[in-house]
This record gives structure tokens, C-alpha cells and sequence, in this order.
């Protein structure tokens, strides 16, 4: 075997080594995804407040790798205002979002706290798609991030009939419930009193 047969031998077997590194080490380009901005819905109700003014949304960022909203601010009048964020990467982001007590002493501020987290993917181009998931601390999942600020009666505090929303189901619920637990203990009263007879 002459010299220029061991050079053509070493030659194809560096090929051969480069093209199965190739194969089993592919080379990735820098994979960059297109920056969408999500926008996370926000309602302040006036449920029997007298007069407009400013009131304001907080928005804090609950890890530190949850990317920035716009403001962390939101000042609003009674209505919807988006909450935006702008995310250039899949991932699960979570921000607390909740309204600042004000001091106006006529008005009872809405104090439930929400936790909306973003579940971001993307697609095989890189377009990002989102989708969010609320949350209060209750046993039913919220369908929206919704504050109602209440009139206070001006003496007592006590909050005046406003025709705010109540939840029927609940109430009927409960009334059930007292009333089957009712009979029940009647029941069981008049079994005793016919065992003893």
C-alpha cells in the first residue's frame, strides 16, 4: 500500500466521521420565535358608587422569569382595560393582579386578588400562541379578572342595596342543605319518641 492509498483512505474516513457527526450532531441555527403580546382583560364594576374618577390595577410579576407587563400600573375608570405583555419565548408566566384601596372613605374597594398565568407554545415556525388561566384562592375558577367597588352607607359602612350580582345556585344551595339537615333532625326526634312509646 503506497503512501497516496493510505492519503485517500484517511481523506474518505474523515469524510465518512463528518458527514455521521452531522447526522447525529446536527448544526442548529440560532431558533429565533415571533414576540407576541398577550393581553390579559381587566373589568372595574361600579355597583352603586356615586361619580367617576381614577381608580388603579396593580400588576406584579410572581417569578422573576415572567416578562414585564407594559405597566405595572393600570389607571382606570369603571370599564375594561387590557393588561399587555409582550413574550418572545414559550414558557409559564404568572402575575398577581389585584386593585389598590383607595382612600375615598364612601367607597368599599374590591379586595380579591387574582392570579393570571400565561401558558405559552409555539408552533414548528415559531409563532407563539398563548392562553390564560385565572385564579382567586376560590374553589370555582374565575372566567375573568373583574373588580366591583361598593357604596358605603355614610354612617354605619355598611354597604348599600345595589342590585350587585348574587350567585342564585350558592344560595339555593345552602338553603338545601338547612332545610334537608331540618327534616332530618325531625326525623330522627319522632323515631326516638315512637321507640320509647
Amino acid at each position: 500500500m503506497n503512501a497516496k492509498s493510505v492519503v485517500r483512505m484517511l481523506i474518505a474516513a474523515a469524510l465518512l466521521c463528518a458527514v455521521l457527526l452531522f447526522i447525529v450532531f446536527p448544526v442548529s441555527a440560532g431558533f429565533t420565535y415571533t414576540p407576541v403580546t398577550a393581553e390579559i382583560p381587566v373589568t372595574l364594576k361600579n355597583a352603586g358608587v356615586s361619580g367617576e374618577g381614577n381608580y388603579y390595577v396593580i400588576v406584579e410579576q410572581e417569578t422573576s422569569d415572567s416578562p414585564a407587563p407594559e405597566s405595572d400600573v393600570i389607571t382606570m375608570a369603571y370599564g375594561t382595560r387590557n393588561i399587555n405583555v409582550v413574550i418572545d419565548e414559550p414558557g409559564t408566566y404568572s402575575y398577581k393582579v389585584y386593585e389598590r384601596t383607595g382612600n375615598n372613605s364612601k367607597i368599599i374597594y374590591d379586595k380579591t386578588k387574582f392570579t393570571a398565568t400565561l401558558f405559552v407554545t409555539s408552533d414548528d415556525l415559531g409563532n407563539l400562541d398563548y392562553q390564560v388561566v385565572l385564579s382567586n384562592g376560590g374553589l370555582l375558577k374565575p372566567t375573568e379578572i373583574c373588580f366591583v367597588n361598593k357604596a358605603a352607607d355614610s354612617g354605619s359602612g355598611s354597604i348599600v342595596a345595589t342590585g350587585e350580582d348574587v350567585r342564585p345556585m350558592i344560595t339555593l344551595a345552602v338553603t338545601a342543605f338547612a332545610i334537608s339537615g331540618m327534616i332530618t333532625v325531625i326525623v330522627l326526634i319522632r323515631r326516638k319518641e315512637n321507640t320509647y312509646e
